[in-house]
């Protein structure tokens, strides 16, 4: 699983695209080289996707509060955090109706189908593909119902999240704490 981790993140550093490749490419070499059914391992990785994304819209909420409570910010700033806000939130929303939707799966499985048979214009036949992403999505939803069902069983990943985004923050703030004291060096020697 570390190598299928690392694998994953190696796909988020090289794709330019906001962190769903790694985890898609998690899926698919999880899927390819276990047993088990891809469309409850898809459903395991969105979930702990949306996990991630929820600890980062509340982290995102609670540093933006404390940055206009502390600072008088520019506009722009507000703007351009607010709409960083708006985006990411909608996305987890967009994520967690998808997932939660089976009809909505569906309906974006017909729609991808209906893109695919234009291109294709007759070279392609849909049905093979449709039966089995019709039933990958079945598992898909199957396995999004039994994470939600069990509640209790989201809590360690949910603060396993939390403890990750500290250490992140923690991480962030030893990476610049150098500049923090070169700024104090020359503050020192203008003086």
């Amino acid at each position: 699983m570390l190598l299928l981790t690392w694998a994953g993140m190696f796909f988020d550093a090289t794709v330019p695209e906001p962190g769903w490749t790694g985890d898609l490419s998690k899926a698919y070499m999880l899927a390819k080289t276990s047993n088990q059914d891809a469309g409850r391992i898809a459903a395991s990785v969105i979930g702990q996707k949306v996990i991630v994304m929820a600890v980062t819209v509340i982290d995102l909420l609670i540093g933006f509060s404390l940055l206009t409570w502390n600072y008088a910010l520019h506009p722009t700033v507000l703007i351009f955090v607010t709409i960083v806000l708006i985006l990411t939130t909608s996305f987890l929303l967009i994520a967690v109706y998808i997932s939660t939707k089976p009809e909505a799966t569906k309906r974006i499985l017909n729609w991808l189908i209906r893109a695919i048979s234009f291109l294709r214009r007759g070279h392609w036949n849909p049905h093979s593909f449709r039966a089995k992403a019709e039933d990958m999505l079945n598992k898909f939803h199957e396995g999004i119902r039994v994470l939600g069902s069990n509640p209790k069983s989201l809590v360690r990943p949910v603060i396993f999240a939390f403890i990750a985004l500290l250490f992140l923050t923690w991480l962030t703030l030893e990476a610049y704490s150098p500049l923090k004291e070169l700024r104090k060096k020359r503050q020192h020697t203008t003086h």
